[in-house]
């Protein structure tokens, strides 16, 4: 048996997420172990007459990495960044220059999103057929439960180590899953639940054959097991107790709600399922925590540190108008955060807003390229493209969570979700879907 036979689209899918058990794949040594499987799988697991192609905006992205790591001469980075050569020559004694001002992180994000670009290439090759992306969407689905799961026995049993992998040191009183913070698991949940209600109706659609069920057949239907694991995923994000992920979390289930009853003009199956998750969830919830506390969180009145968050906006907006054009580098807000205030202060490593952060990091130049021509490329190949209607929801809904969340927290600076957006656009760019009869 060869790779390819092997390396089938839910095996490659459950690599892919295995490095989300490993603090949300938030590891050097993890991301690197994970680039060179995937390295692996690129070159030997495909034909030479069938190779993989990285997208052209991903590859010219990937060279705007590399140019800001890149050592240049003092000349040349004080005429293209001035501010950054005046760092460099105020904290380091060599001659070293470059764009990044933290060329550490600027290398790791430069694997993290290589790594993304070849998942998205080879998802989209070996995804054939419907039953192909069902099994992707499945195991994407299922995964989530299990870090739902988890991270629900550790809140409740109080757990602060399992074994060699997982250590909570951190949100103690909120569900993290194997991830360290808990805004950036919820958006990990949110993107799942999103492909999770995606699937419920592609399943409906292309596989379900009997629609008159009874209640202990219903029961036992994948149907069923599918409004399970969404009820699941949903009192998972409920339970990281983030603002950012249930702001992000409620607005994504109204809009699925509006979609289904604006396309079919009446109560479905799927906008049936919704009402019933949120009734459910909110049951649950008020048992739990009391319906004071119930509503407390889910109202998210609780506002505490938000003026110094704002400071922290503001000095983002700053500093990316002191290095405008190519940016201060992956990892650099860190470095001038630490500059401005004296003091090493974990919690503002990140601006907290991913696109005021990627507009320092990146400059105009880089920012288009991720943000904006990127987008736009996805956007009019799936506008142009036959795939099944429930995969344009589903990358329509994705976009939205990072529209919103991105703009509340800084989840699109975290392996594991990076990870898992190029893996559900991987699938959307996979021309084998758009044979409408192909199941």
């Amino acid at each position: 048996m060869n790779l390819s036979n092997l390396l089938t689209p839910t095996y490659f899918t459950i690599i892919v997420l295995i490095s989300f058990l490993f603090k949300g794949a938030n590891d050097f040594f993890v991301i690197l172990i994970f680039h060179l499987f995937l390295i692996t799988y690129y070159f030997f697991a495909f034909k030479k007459e069938n190779p993989i192609q990285i997208n052209r905006i991903g590859i010219i992205f990937l060279i705007f990495l590399i140019f800001q790591i890149l050592p240049l001469p003092g000349s040349i980075l004080k005429s293209i960044s001035p501010n950054s050569f005046s760092l460099y020559n105020q904290l380091y004694e060599n001659k070293y220059f470059a764009v990044s001002l933290s060329l550490q992180e600027s290398i790791t994000y430069f694997f993290i999103f290589l790594s993304g670009f070849l998942i998205m290439s080879i998802i989209s090759k070996i995804i054939h057929n419907k039953r192909d992306l069902r099994k992707v969407m499945k195991v994407i689905m299922w995964f989530a439960v299990l870090q739902s799961m988890f991270g629900i026995i550790i809140y409740f049993f109080d757990f602060k180590q399992i074994l060699f992998f997982y250590e909570k040191n951190y949100y103690m009183e909120s569900v993290t899953g194997t991830f360290i913070n808990r805004n950036n698991f919820s958006f990990y949940l949110l993107i799942s639940f999103i492909v999770s209600t995606s699937y419920l109706e592609f399943y409906k659609k292309y596989f379900f054959k009997n629609d008159k069920l009874n209640i202990f057949n219903f029961l036992l239907s994948e149907l069923f097991l599918i409004r399970l694991a969404i009820l699941i995923i949903a009192i998972g994000i409920l339970l990281t107790k983030s603002r950012a992920g249930n702001i992000t979390f409620f607005i994504i289930l109204f809009s699925i709600f509006a979609l289904d009853i604006y396309k079919y003009r009446k109560f479905t199956f799927i906008s049936i399922s919704v009402i019933s998750i949120v009734l459910i969830d909110l049951i649950i919830l008020s048992n739990i925590l009391g319906g004071e506390k119930t509503i407390e969180r889910l109202a998210l009145t609780s506002f505490e540190g938000e003026r110094s968050r704002i400071e922290v906006f503001q000095l983002g907006i700053k500093e990316f108008m002191n290095y405008p054009i190519f940016g201060y580098g992956m990892g650099g807000f860190e470095v001038l955060y630490d500059l401005k205030y004296n003091v090493k202060y974990l919690f503002y490593d990140h601006v907290h807003n991913d696109f005021i952060e990627y507009l320092g990091e990146l400059g105009i130049v880089g920012f288009v390229i991720l943000f904006i021509s990127f987008p736009l490329f996805i956007f009019f190949h799936i506008k142009k493209s036959s795939m099944p209607s429930e995969l344009k929801q589903l990358s329509l809904f994705c976009f939205m969570a990072i529209l919103i969340h991105g703009n509340l927290d800084f989840a699109l600076h975290i392996p594991a979700n990076i990870f898992l957006l190029f893996l559900i656009y991987g699938i959307c760019l996979s021309d084998a879907l758009n044979n409408k009869y192909a199941i």
